[in-house]
C-alpha cells in the first residue's frame, strides 16, 4: 500500500473500524433480555449515534488516548457537524483546539489539515482555507510521485 491509493486504502480501513465501534457503542438498550426472535426486522437505524452522542464517544476517547490525533480529528469533525446542524457555532471553536491537537500530534496527518481548512471556510475565511487546500492538494501531489492523488 504506497501513495495515495495506499492511504486512501488505510484512511477508509480505519473509517470502517471506527464506524464498527460506533456500532457497539451505540446498541440499542430496550428490550435487551427479550429474545430476538427471526420475524423481527433488522433496524440499522437503531445503531446509529446523535451528533451529541458521538461528540461524548470521541471526548472519552481523547481522554482514554490524549496522543491519538485520529480520535482528536474524529472529535473536531463531530463538533463541526453539530455547528452545522444545530447553528452551534462555538462548537467550531473546539473543533479548532481538537484540530490544533491532532495536528500537534501529528503535523502532516492529512486529514486534520482538510479539518482545518473546513473549519476556515466555516468561518469565512475562504483565502486561507483556498490556500490551505491548495498546499495539501500539491503536498500529496507531490509525494505520489505519478502526479495523480
Amino acid at each position: 500500500m504506497t501513495g495515495t491509493n495506499g492511504y486512501v486504502r488505510r484512511f477508509l480501513i480505519l473509517s470502517f473500524l471506527v464506524g464498527c465501534c460506533h456500532l457497539q457503542a451505540a446498541q440499542p438498550e430496550t428490550g435487551k433480555d427479550k429474545p430476538k426472535t427471526a420475524a423481527e426486522p433488522f433496524r440499522p437505524y437503531a445503531y446509529l449515534l446523535s451528533t451529541d452522542q458521538a461528540i461524548h464517544f470521541f471526548e472519552e476517547r481523547v481522554q482514554r488516548d490524549p496522543k491519538d490525533c485520529v480520535n482528536q480529528t474524529l472529535l473536531a469533525e463531530m463538533y463541526i457537524r453539530k455547528a452545522r446542524e444545530a447553528g452551534h457555532f462555538a462548537s467550531y471553536e473546539r473543533a479548532g483546539a481538537a484540530i490544533g491537537r491532532a495536528l500537534e500530534l501529528d503535523p502532516a496527518y492529512v486529514p486534520a489539515q482538510v479539518d482545518r481548512a473546513i473549519l476556515l471556510s466555516a468561518k469565512h475565511r475562504f483565502t486561507e482555507a483556498l490556500e490551505l487546500g491548495q498546499r495539501i492538494y500539491h503536498h500529496r501531489r507531490r509525494l505520489s510521485g505519478d502526479g495523480e492523488i
